[in-house]
């Protein structure tokens, strides 16, 4: 049988593989003498194996002297298991400075190999310890190199993460402030018309208010009291919903319908200079869109447009269609990704100003550039970004001396809105017997004075307070009497969701309607978990008033 232990074997047969490896190979008897001792340990520590053979390792490697070392080498030469000794873990055991003088890293594995010298008993040295030196400079570099990397790059992801939400803040803030410069250039606009409106209102009380006899004449005031009052309230409400709170409520849209609603919104504040012209094309597909934020689009176009004609005189054309688009047109749009083929509703804004040369049409949509003196130059970047959110793309059409025309493309609502069908009106019936108490609470003493003028012609009793206190002094008060409540959103001192917690506490059942000039969807998130029995939008006239508060109660008193 062939031997395959060390002892007995020529050292050259023996050895003659494990010289040429390319890792430090060294042998050691249980008395550390140095067996083997290979080329490539020789080149690392520049000990050659015919100085160190047959001698002590402990000459050469003191390392090895250490208590330490000793301990786990003993085990190795009782038949232990393999160790691993790491130069991440401690100093290199072997010498290790490479010819430039580089100090290298090594990784040194120990593992036990039967001597053959005698028959192996426990507690008896039986083994040959051979060393195997893995010089991992390289490896510990790259090591060492990607946890920088990698630190590196976890620094630089916090601060472009740091940086994007910056980014994000000031983009809010400036979207925010563009909204408000525009508020504000609309205001200056259309105070002129409401002064009109107040003016109207004003001059038909006081004729009425000296000339109360003639019953024609004053039939005649009042209809234009309510007439003027009627194209204020709608003028607030476009306001109110073009300046909401930026909460996106898709809807089906008819865009000249919008268009439409908007006209007055849109010339108040134009230069009377310039001709805003209207093509608008009848009964067009609906759009899935936010009025509120197409109407900011359409604002921004417009405020665009007349900004470019400045105080020449020019014309303004705001045209609505529908258009059959393939994939050759698309491509000549902005954010045209997502788009595919076929039918869109088009809005044109076209002016007769200076027009754009190349080098501005390139930067128009980049947020805070403007080709004016002073400004933001936010209104056409958010034009984009409203585009963008409602799915659809952009074009422009401009060059030096002939003007520009923005089209804006907005896909087919998918599903088209449920046809409609008008509201029969109510028959004429003799006046209902009303009964009941309604207490109203409002800071404002004229809408307290005409509801209560309103409801007690009508046949209720009514109760009134002017903030919170009040309100609870008087419910305890007229515990029995009062049968609902008429609740304004906004008061002083409490709010209204305070008051209308405080007044449930005194009368759990007691039915609540909402009074404010806010939308009803804003008015209710302020009474989120408050069961309300109405809502009532102020402006407000007495049939509506009464409707509300009629079927409130019957409401009530049919679930009692």
């Amino acid at each position: 049988m062939e031997d395959n232990n060390l002892e007995g074997l020529d050292p050259g047969e023996r050895f003659s593989l494990l010289d040429k490896m390319p890792v430090g190979v060294c042998v050691l008897s249980a008395d550390l003498t140095v067996l083997f001792w290979n080329d490539c340990l020789a080149f690392w520590t520049g000990i050659i194996p015919s100085r160190i053979i047959g001698r002590p390792i402990t000459e050469f490697v003191p390392a090895l002297s250490d208590a330490h070392y000793l301990g786990r080498l003993d085990s190795i030469f009782h038949g232990g298991p393999p160790v691993l000794f790491s130069a991440q873990a401690q100093e290199n055991i072997f010498p290790a400075t490479s010819p430039s003088g580089e100090r290298r890293v090594q990784q040194t594995t120990v593992v036990g190999v039967p001597s053959g010298s005698a028959e192996y008993r426990p507690g008896r040295p039986g083994f040959y310890a051979l060393f195997t030196v893995e010089d991992v400079t390289e490896l510990t570099h790259r090591i060492q190199e990607y946890r920088t990397m990698h630190r590196t790059a976890l620094e630089e992801v916090a601060r472009r993460e740091a940086l994007e939400e910056e980014k994000a803040r000031m983009e809010e803030r400036a979207r925010h402030m563009q909204k408000l410069e525009s508020i504000g250039v609309l205001a200056s606009g259309i105070s002129h018309d409401f002064n009109n409106l107040l003016a109207v209102i004003v001059g038909n009380a006081d004729i009425i208010a000296s000339d109360a006899s003639d019953a024609d004449l004053v039939l005649r005031c009042t209809a234009e009291i309510q007439k003027a009052s009627t194209r204020a309230t709608d003028l607030v409400a476009q306001i109110l919903s073009y300046s909401g709170g930026g909460v996106f409520q898709l809807s089906p849209i008819d865009l000249t319908e919008l268009v439409c609603e908007m006209r007055y919104l849109l010339t108040a504040p134009i230069s009377k200079r310039v001709d805003v012209q209207f093509n608008l094309e009848n009964d067009l597909p609906d759009i899935t869109g936010d009025s509120s934020q197409l109407q900011q689009l359409i604002i921004n176009l417009l405020s665009n447009a007349s900004e470019a004609i400045g105080d020449n005189e020019g014309v303004i054309t705001i045209t609505t269609g529908v258009f059959e688009a393939d994939a050759v047109y698309l491509e000549t749009l902005y954010f045209h990704d997502n788009l595919l083929p076929g039918t869109y509703i088009y809005l044109n804004v076209a002016d007769t100003g200076p027009g754009l040369d190349t080098g501005t049409l390139d930067k128009i949509f980049d947020p805070f550039f403007t080709t004016k003196f002073a400004g933001r130059g936010l209104g056409l970047a958010a034009v984009l970004g409203i585009v963008r959110s409602h799915n659809g793309a952009l074009a422009v059409d401009s060059a030096p001396g002939k003007g520009a025309t923005f089209r804006i493309l907005l896909p087919v609502a998918i599903e088209p809105r449920l046809a409609t069908h008008p509201i029969p009106p109510r028959e004429i019936t003799s006046a209902p017997v009303r009964s009941g108490g309604v207490l109203i609470v409002d800071d404002e003493q004229m809408v307290l004075e005409l509801g209560q003028h309103l409801l007690r012609k009508s046949g209720y009793s009514v109760y009134l307070a002017e903030d919170g206190i009040d309100a609870l002094v008087t419910m305890t008060k007229f515990l029995e009497d009062i049968d609902i409540v008429l609740l304004d959103v906004m008061l002083p001192n409490m709010n209204g969701y305070d008051v209308a917690t405080a007044l449930r506490r005194v009368r759990e059942d007691i039915p609540i309607v909402l009074c404010s000039g806010y939308s009803e969807e804003q008015a209710r998130s302020r009474f989120i978990g408050i069961p309300v029995s109405g809502f009532l939008k102020k402006p407000f006239s007495g049939d509506e008033l009464l409707r509300i508060i009629d079927d409130s109660l019957a409401a009530y008193r049919s679930g009692q």
